[in-house]
């Protein structure tokens, strides 16, 4: 399984969760050693799954 893409905004993330009604408010916030993730390089590859739209 490859990962295709990466989401790290907290306001995209709201947003994806909140229309679903999945959204929680938690004061907290992230735990610290989440908070900054040094990301790998990222390799980008061609995806053809063979379908076209017409």
């Amino acid at each position: 399984m490859k990962m295709i893409a990466v989401i790290d905004k907290d306001d995209v993330i709201e947003k994806i969760l909140s229309r679903p009604g999945l959204w929680i408010e938690d004061a907290r916030g992230l735990p610290p050693e989440i908070k900054y993730i040094e990301y790998e390089k990222v390799m980008r590859e061609v995806f053809d799954d063979g379908c076209t739209v017409d």
